[in-house]
């Protein structure tokens, strides 16, 4: 399986508009679809907020977002919009995006949070009762 980056404090997401990186990541006719997993989602509110973007931002044509899985489905007008400018709004609204290619890479970067919390909750619990 090939090791997956996040990208996390990634101040430069130039990588997304690369052409090998969207013959591997972007969907659709037009490759102008991409998914995220999106770290820090937890609730509703972070959906609409994503989902938000669609209604606020030039270029955005459609997002869907699985609260469950963390998972965003973004198809843009790459006449008017990257997709590391995607990112970029992504990451303006507090979340960590980090582009999917397989179901292996969403099983992984899910296992991987969910690490995370577990461990922030028993530090919590232990040391702040």
């Amino acid at each position: 399986m090939e090791k997956i980056e996040t990208c996390r404090g990634l101040n430069d997401f130039s990588f997304l508009d690369q052409t090998d990186f969207k013959k591997k990541y972007a969907t659709g006719p037009l490759e102008n679809t991409i998914r995220f997993y999106i770290g820090g989602i937890r609730c509703g509110k972070c959906v609409r907020k994503l989902e938000d973007l669609a209604l606020t931002s030039v270029g955005i044509m459609n997002v869907r977002v699985e609260l469950g899985n963390k998972i965003a489905s973004v198809e843009i007008d790459p006449a008017t919009l990257s997709f590391s400018e995607l990112a970029e709004s992504i990451k303006k609204l507090g979340f960590v995006p980090t582009p999917l290619m397989t179901q292996n890479d969403e099983a992984e970067l899910q296992k991987n949070e969910d690490r995370s919390v577990k461990t922030s909750t028993v530090f919590q619990s232990k040391y702040f009762p």
